[in-house]
């Protein structure tokens, strides 16, 4: 495992809500929730709008350390193939690991949280995919982590 400083880089441009944001860094971990099948709707038709289908719409999740900033970048697609529809992109920077965990958890449904009143964070399955990656290649993602494994 290394630490960031460590790692190779390379010049990355990410497209934000804010415009193109192009920085010298490292990827560390990468998750999706994109499957190669399509369900609930008929084939060779799309997914309609409130309809799952992780074929047709679906979370790509990155993770990278910026060597210009020297701090993380959470970095969010939510992709769709759907005529019409368009990716929505949330990119957020944090200092330090534990911030990433912060950035990457998610509040439930709201049908989830008024049936049952859960008001737990998660975090989806692309973003502990995407951090436990990163957790391979960084000391203080696997330490923040192997905590929140042990604590869910």
């Amino acid at each position: 495992m290394s630490t960031v400083s460590e790692l190779a880089t390379q010049v990355y441009t990410l497209p934000t809500a804010d415009g193109d944001y192009t920085f010298t860094g490292a990827k560390l971990g990468f998750g999706t929730s994109r499957r190669g099948s399509h369900i609930n709707h008929h084939p060779n038709t799309f997914a309609p709008r409130g309809t799952r289908c992780s074929g047709c719409r679906w979370t790509d999740t990155h993770i990278f350390w910026s060597a210009t900033d020297q701090r993380y970048i959470i970095h969010i697609v939510g992709r769709s193939i759907v005529p019409g529809e368009h990716d929505k992109i949330r990119t957020a920077w944090a200092e330090d690991a534990d911030d990433v965990l912060d950035g990457m958890l998610i509040s439930p449904p709201r049908h989830v949280r008024s049936s049952q009143g859960d008001t737990a964070l998660e975090l989806p399955q692309p973003n502990a995919d995407a951090l436990q990656e990163a957790a391979e290649r960084d000391s203080d993602l696997a330490a923040v982590f192997r905590a929140w494994s042990r604590s869910n």
